[in-house]
C-alpha cells in the first residue's frame, strides 16, 4: 500500500502487513513517527502516472525536500511500548499512645532532678509507664508497627522513677543530716560551752529568718546584740502582785523569768519600750514554747493596771543596766525544756535574743533577781 508522512508529506510503499504499526519517516530531514493506516481498497492508477489521483504532494512549511519513494525505507518500532507503573505504598498507622508515652517519659526524666518537683516526677513517670503499656498492646496488634515509641516511653519513665527515688532519698538524708548537726550544735552549747558572752551577728530580721534558729543555754550564756547584752538571771514558779481597779491582789502561780539588760556603750543611751506593754498590739512579742510544741502566753498589763516586776518603759544610761521581769503561764508537768524568744525591737535593735531554759532552772528553789 501507499502511505505518506503527515509531516513532510513524503510518500512510501509499504507492505499491507505493516498496517497499524508505528513507523519512522525515512526522510533524514524529517524522522517523524506515525502509525500506519489500515489497509484500504487498492486505488486505481491514473493513465498519466500521477500518484494519489493526480495530486502533487505539498512541501512542508520547513521546505523539506521530498525524495523519490523508491529511495526511502521506513523504519518500524519492533519493541513494544513500556507501560508506566505506579507503586502505591500503604501508610503505616500511627501509635498515639506510644508517642504520648515517649513525651511523658521525657518530662519524668526532667522533673526527677528538681529538688521540689521530684515528687511530681513520680506521678508523671507512673503515667508514662501506663501509657507505654497501652502503646505496646496496640503495637502488638499491628504486628509491631510503631513499636519504638512505647518502648522508649516505658524506658524513659522507668529511668525517671528510679532517679527520682534516688534524688528524693538523697534530699531526705541531707535534710536529716542538717537537723542532726544543728541539734548537736545546741547540745554542745548546753553541755560543753563555757560561761561567757556570745555575740550575735549584725543582721536584719529578714536575713535572720532565713537562717536556722540558734538557742543559747540560759544557765551560762550572755547574748550580745549591738551594744546591748542580755542574761537570764533566774526562773521561778510563783505568785506576783497585780494592781488594778479592784486594788492590789496576789495572782498566780506563774512562770517568772528575770532578765538583766546591760548597755555596753559608753556614749549612747538605750530607750527601752518594754516587752509587757498591753497597748502595743502590733509590735513583736516575747514567746515561750516547750519541746512538745506547747505555747505559753505572756501576761501583759491591761489598761488601768500594773504588774509588780515588769518595766513598761525606761532609759538605760551608757554603761548602765536594767532588771526586767517576764510573766508567762506555768508550763505543763511533762515539759523538760523551754525556749524563750525576746525581740530586740523594744531596745531599738533588730533580731531576737533566744535562750534555752532547762527544767532545773525552775525546779530549783530560788528567786529572780
Amino acid at each position: 500500500m501507499l502511505v505518506h508522512c503527515p509531516r513532510c508529506r513524503s510518500r512510501f510503499k509499504v507492505p499491507d502487513e505493516a498496517a497499524g504499526k508505528t513507523a519512522t519517516c525515512g526522510n533524514p530531514q524529517c524522522r517523524a513517527k506515525f502509525v500506519m493506516p489500515e489497509v484500504a481498497a487498492t486505488p486505481k492508477t491514473p493513465a498519466s502516472g500521477n500518484v494519489g489521483g493526480g495530486m502533487v504532494p505539498r512541501q512542508s512549511s520547513r521546505n523539506i525536500a521530498t525524495p523519490d519513494p523508491t529511495e526511502i525505507t521506513l523504519q518500524f518500532d519492533t519493541k513494544p511500548k513500556r507501560r508506566s507503573s505506579v507503586t502505591v505504598h500503604a501508610a503505616h498507622p500511627s501509635n498515639s499512645m506510644g508517642i504520648v508515652s515517649l513525651v511523658v517519659g521525657v518530662l519524668a526524666l526532667l522533673f526527677c532532678w528538681l529538688p521540689m518537683m521530684n515528687r511530681l516526677g513520680y506521678a508523671i513517670g507512673v503515667l508514662g509507664v501506663v501509657l507505654g503499656v497501652f502503646g505496646l498492646v496496640v503495637a502488638s496488634q499491628r504486628r509491631g508497627v510503631s513499636l519504638g515509641f512505647p518502648l522508649g516511653g516505658v524506658g524513659l519513665s522507668m529511668v525517671g522513677l528510679v532517679l527520682g527515688f534516688q534524688m528524693d532519698n538523697g534530699f531526705q538524708k541531707m535534710k536529716t543530716a542538717v537537723k542532726t548537726a544543728l541539734s548537736d550544735m545546741d547540745k554542745s552549747v548546753a553541755a560543753g560551752q563555757p560561761s561567757g558572752t556570745q555575740t550575735l551577728p549584725e543582721q536584719s530580721a529578714k536575713d535572720e529568718s532565713r537562717e536556722p534558729k540558734r538557742w543559747a543555754d540560759a544557765t551560762r550564756i550572755v547574748l550580745t546584740r549591738g551594744d546591748v547584752s542580755m542574761k537570764v538571771t533566774g526562773v521561778q514558779l510563783g505568785n506576783t502582785t497585780r494592781l488594778g481597779i479592784n486594788g492590789k491582789q496576789e495572782v498566780g502561780p506563774y512562770l517568772l523569768i528575770g532578765l538583766r539588760v546591760n548597755n555596753r556603750s559608753s556614749t549612747k543611751k538605750v530607750d527601752f519600750k518594754g516587752w509587757s506593754n498591753g497597748l502595743d498590739f502590733l509590735g513583736p512579742k516575747c514567746s515561750l514554747v516547750d519541746e512538745h510544741g506547747n505555747n505559753y502566753a505572756q501576761m501583759r498589763a491591761a489598761i488601768g493596771e500594773t504588774w509588780d516586776g515588769p518595766i513598761p518603759r525606761e532609759t538605760i544610761a551608757p554603761r548602765g543596766r536594767m532588771i526586767d521581769l517576764l510573766i508567762f503561764e506555768p508550763p505543763v508537768d511533762a515539759a523538760q525544756e523551754l525556749r524563750l524568744e525576746v525581740p530586740a525591737a523594744p531596745l531599738g535593735l533588730e533580731g531576737w535574743y533566744r535562750f534555752r531554759i532547762p527544767r532545773l532552772m525552775w525546779d530549783e528553789e530560788g528567786g529572780v533577781e
